[in-house]
């Protein structure tokens, strides 16, 4: 290879490795652009009922639930409960409980036929779920 030969590959390839280099920089995660598997931060709220005092319990609590995969909200109602994060997708959020809850029912109360520790969290709707009891438990509601 002649030295004008190799003057002209180091003039064009130095130039191709550094824009293949901003092109990788701008890609790593240091932009504001969200990264897969993480979503807005989730609110958590709950609180305990029974079946005889209808509105006259404790005023319901709030916690932060981070809406990365992996993060974990331990509560220390009913034995333990906790709530965690296991996908993300755009503006869904999986979690999963650590105990079978009871689904609110679209009409109002909780679906005790149709337990499950699986719930969807959008911006749109929160996932609403209570212990699967029938004289008193905790409800719980996440939102985005």
């Amino acid at each position: 290879m002649t030295a004008s030969k190799i003057s002209a590959w180091k003039i064009t390839a130095i130039p191709a490795l550094v824009l293949a280099a901003a092109a990788i920089s701008a890609c790593d995660g240091g932009s504001d652009v969200a990264s897969p598997g993480a979503a807005p931060d989730l609110t958590v709220t709950y609180s305990p009922w029974n079946g005889w005092d209808r509105g006259d319990g404790p005023a319901p609590v709030e916690r932060e639930l981070a809406g990365v995969v992996g993060e974990r909200l331990e509560l220390e109602v009913h034995g333990g409960i906790d709530i965690e994060v296991v996908e993300v997708d755009g503006d869904e959020v999986r979690l999963e409980v650590s105990q079978r809850m009871a689904p609110a029912s679209p009409g109002g109360g909780i679906d005790l036929n149709n337990l499950t520790d699986t719930f969807v969290v959008t911006a749109e709707e929160p996932a609403v779920f209570s212990t699967a009891t029938t004289d008193g438990g905790w409800t719980f509601e996440v939102s985005a």
